[in-house]
């Protein structure tokens, strides 16, 4: 059975402002360095809700985020490997300064056909912070403040069950 995709932003979904802003300062809890890099770390609470996301619905993920912009999937799933999930990305979507529902739309064209045995590209959530002028139907708006929630979780599920 295909699976859906998790079209996952990170700053202001697994990050949040109030995250940054509690840690400022404190290099330690804010960020990891994987490799010669630094990388803001995602807050334990957000990764919790992330991982229970996609066990509920067994989905793989495409990163489409501004750390795209200067890192490669190899980089970005080492990131992801320190949380236990670089397993379930997949891709990464190509930035570009555009509104995220362009890009994603752009990733959706591309690769049309290239996943077929695995993800079923019709279903898709995108979690972003960011207004998405592109699948607003499609699209689960997280608070940059406070980043996922539970109720963002909810109606992940439901886009990604119809």
């Amino acid at each position: 059975m295909k699976k859906p995709i998790i079209f996952l932003n990170l700053d202001g979904v697994l990050v949040s402002e109030s995250y940054i802003i509690s840690n400022f300062g404190n290099v330690r809890n804010l960020y990891i360095k994987i490799g010669d890099y630094y990388y803001t770390k995602f807050e334990p609470e957000k990764v919790r809700l992330l991982k229970q996301l996609i066990h509920d619905i067994d989905a793989y993920i495409v990163v489409s985020s501004s750390w795209c912009e200067k890192d490669d999937l190899s980089r970005i799933k080492e990131v992801f490997k320190e949380y236990d999930l670089d397993d379930r990305v997949v891709d990464i979507v190509p930035f570009f300064p555009q509104n995220n529902g362009y890009r994603v739309n752009k990733w959706i064209d591309n690769n049309k056909g290239k996943y077929d045995d695995k993800l079923d590209i019709n279903n898709f959530a995108i979690l972003d912070n960011d207004n998405i002028s592109l699948f607003n139907d499609r699209h689960v708006k997280c608070n940059s403040k406070v980043g996922l929630t539970e109720d963002d979780v909810v109606k992940t599920m439901k886009l990604l069950k119809k």
